[in-house]
């Protein structure tokens, strides 16, 4: 964890310093090309179009590597508003369609005619990621082309928008990938010229921080249809993390927008029976795991309602335990609403109204408090190494830190 910070922190740092440069290189060609007092020559300006080709190309790859450093890093403070949906498709599909003119690339747009679909999101990031998905399906589909944009509400509560195109398509041996960083999958050297690798990796990430989910089918010669699914307006069900919801101590946090995760993911599960229950083995662990790291934190920071914030602790481990505990027995639909109510109730309340009190008190301690943590995950790390005994198992138990 501490490497992963480091390489993104250096990734913000480095882009940062990278654009200076480059808008200058940007900018002076540009003056060089549009300069009518001294013309350039055909060759020179041909060898100027290459310079800003180059540039425009490593531009997009700082800006795009400055995003993913950004997200990485928990950076990107999303802003959560209503938004119509069709509204901000009809701005992506114009802004997007001149791409694929000079190839007679056409872009179909059938979802804005349709009824008024309403989110609960982002505006700015949900233009990035519609605009990622366009520009890679006119950048990979052939000559003559089509980019068909299609919508449908579900029964969850999201929307399913959906952009295909008639490209090549992906082989299957290259799904795996589709989503990591540096990936280009097209053989055509000038389209792999075109792309960074970076797009969707960024907005993979950006999808699951607004709650929602990305995928894609493609079958080769025929072409893709990359998909994402956000929120609607009217979904109760997802937790979203924003600024709002900060307690201002960094790990705690950390915790917190891990727990939303983790809570977002049993949502969206609810059919198969073997993956709620390790999703709900994965959360019931993550809980015990935060509970002990925030008792810590705040027995180093003196706070002094520390014996009532663990018995509040201990109320929640043993009603959550109840609830996980019938579900596994029956898998009734109506127990997982049940106990995904009750975990989402009680975060924003627990978060907003117990555990805002502790930050006044964390002031001036960050290198007690990263002790402490330290100290915990290095006792997390020798139990894991050795046998479990009793004892050990009740150093782990759910609301205790000793």
């Amino acid at each position: 964890e501490k490497a992963n910070k480091a390489k993104s922190e250096f990734l913000s740092s480095m882009s940062h310093e990278l654009r200076t440069p480059l808008n200058a290189i940007l900018g002076f060609s540009q003056f060089l090309q549009l300069n009518p007092k001294e013309p350039l020559s055909p060759p020179q300006n041909e060898y100027v179009e290459l310079i800003r080709t180059g540039g425009d190309h490593l531009l997009e790859l700082v800006n795009e590597v400055l995003d993913l450093a950004r997200i990485e890093a928990d950076g990107v403070h999303l802003s959560l508003e209503d938004v119509t949906a069709g509204e901000i498709v009809a701005n992506c599909v114009d802004l997007t369609a001149p791409l694929g003119e000079s190839r007679g690339i056409r872009i179909v747009d059938k979802f804005t005619a349709g009824p008024p679909v309403f989110l609960h999101t982002d505006r700015l990031r949900f233009r990035q990621i519609l605009i990622n998905l366009l520009s890679n399906a006119v950048k990979y589909n052939k000559d003559g082309g089509t980019v068909t944009v299609e919508g449908r509400e579900t029964g969850e509560g999201f929307l399913h928008l959906s952009v295909t195109d008639t490209g090549n398509g992906i082989a299957r041996k290259d799904f795996s990938s589709v989503f990591q960083m540096f990936t280009r999958l097209e053989a055509d050297s000038r389209v792999a010229r075109e792309g960074t690798g970076i797009g969707l990796t960024v907005t993979k990430l950006l999808v699951e921080q607004m709650a929602g989910r990305i995928g894609f089918e493609s079958d080769v010669g025929t072409g893709s249809t990359f998909w994402v699914e956000l929120p609607l307006a009217s979904n109760e069900e997802v937790l979203i993390w924003t600024e709002a919801l900060s307690v201002g101590v960094e790990a705690i946090d950390e915790d917190h927008r891990t727990l939303f995760s983790l809570l977002n993911r049993l949502s969206r599960r609810s059919a198969d029976d073997a993956v709620v229950d390790r999703i709900i083995e994965e959360l019931i662990g993550y809980i015990r795991y935060h509970f002990r790291r925030e008792e810590a934190v705040m027995e180093v920071s003196g706070y002094p309602d520390l014996k009532d914030h663990r018995g509040l602790h201990r109320d929640l481990a043993a009603r959550v335990n109840d609830l996980a505990g019938t579900l596994r027995k029956e898998h009734n639909p109506e127990m997982l609403h049940h106990l995904r109510k009750f975990l989402r109730q009680w975060l924003i309340g627990h978060i907003m109204k117990v555990d805002t009190e502790m930050s006044p008190y964390t002031k001036d301690k960050a290198r007690e408090i990263r002790r402490v943590l330290e100290d915990i995950e290095k006792a997390d790390s020798e139990i894991s190494q050795s046998p479990k005994d009793e004892e050990q198992e009740n150093r782990l138990a759910l609301g205790g830190v000793k």
